[in-house]
């Protein structure tokens, strides 16, 4: 009972200096024990070194902040051995994807899984991305530090994204590379989500292949929102509301990225109410020539929101 009783003392006691010794470095004081509490610092453990682990990853150009979301979201780098094996990864991926060490950490910020990888194997992987973006390094390291998550997948399916995308946007591969180096996102989504929201796209507004392909070109982020509870409701204003054509929204498909209750709605709303013809540009300009067009000012729009248009919501 008092070997246990000592062992616990012990235990309480290196926990305590840990988190001393992280908050003298800039960590703040309940990040401090939620990185101890994690089991980055467990009683007795002789190769925690706050001081060398802090020292090593600001070399590498993180800052306080950024220190403190990463050991808070890997405390094991606090394990002098393990942190060696991150700092030996991400600094050859760092050589491979010819960025910098701290955009690599980054890429570990929001995606930690890397650190569970060989580092010859993510070489690898970039290196297969690279050849699927048309050996493009700059596009290859802009997907993979904006969604590190794509260095999960083999080339085996991302070769049948890519492919996908292809047919899908029916742009030759340069043309599908840089809608997918706009919106890397897309490469980590399922390949039957993809095409469910691009076949209920086709659907509501009975285009053809061709002009889905623009739209997708023009603007890939409307594959990564929901369909039936984003997309569904802004198609069914614009084309039985506004009475724009279908042929409107292919041409200016960013119409489907703005707010429905806080720019579609209330400009549709006014306009109609002053009188004036709905188009496109209804939408898409600024507040300033929107205005203008419909010959009114800020305070009367901004009185009509907020009677009139908090009616419809």
């Amino acid at each position: 009972c008092t070997s246990s009783s000592t062992s616990t003392s012990s235990s309480n006691s290196s926990s305590d200096a840990t988190v001393r010794a992280l908050m003298q470095r800039g960590i703040t004081q309940a990040a401090a024990e939620a990185i101890v509490q994690r089991g980055a610092a467990s009683s007795g453990r002789s190769d925690v070194d706050v001081e060398g682990c802090v020292s090593a990853l600001q070399r590498d150009g993180l800052s306080v902040a950024r220190l403190q979301r990463l050991l808070v979201a890997v405390p094991g780098l606090l394990d002098s051995q393990r942190l060696t094996r991150a700092l030996d990864l991400v600094g050859a991926l760092a050589e491979t994807m010819e960025a910098a060490r701290s955009e690599v950490w980054s890429a570990v910020l929001s995606y930690a899984q890397l650190l569970g990888h060989r580092s010859d194997t993510l070489a690898h992987k970039f290196e297969a991305l690279k050849s699927l973006l048309g050996a493009d390094t700059a596009a290859a390291r802009a997907v993979s530090l904006a969604h590190p998550r794509v260095l999960s997948f083999n080339s085996t399916t991302l070769g049948e994204k890519v492919a996908m995308y292809e047919v899908m946007l029916a742009s030759p591969r340069t043309a599908v590379t840089a809608a997918l180096t706009r919106k890397p996102l897309l490469l980590c989504m399922s390949v039957p989500r993809v095409r469910a929201r691009a076949l209920s796209i086709h659907e509501a507004l009975m285009c053809s292949n061709e002009q889905l392909g623009r739209l997708l070109l023009a603007c890939p982020h409307v594959l990564t929102i929901d369909f039936e509870t984003n997309v569904k409701p802004k198609l069914q204003l614009l084309l039985q509301e506004a009475r724009l054509s279908p042929i409107d929204i292919v041409t200016h498909p960013a119409l489907l990225t703005l707010s429905l209750t806080r720019r579609l709605l209330p400009r549709l709303l006014f306009a109609r109410s002053r009188g004036r013809p709905i188009t496109a540009f209804t939408f898409k300009s600024t507040e300033e020539v929107f205005l203008n067009s419909v010959q009114s000012d800020v305070t009367a729009f901004r009185s009509f929101c907020a009677t009139e248009v908090m009616k419809r919501k």
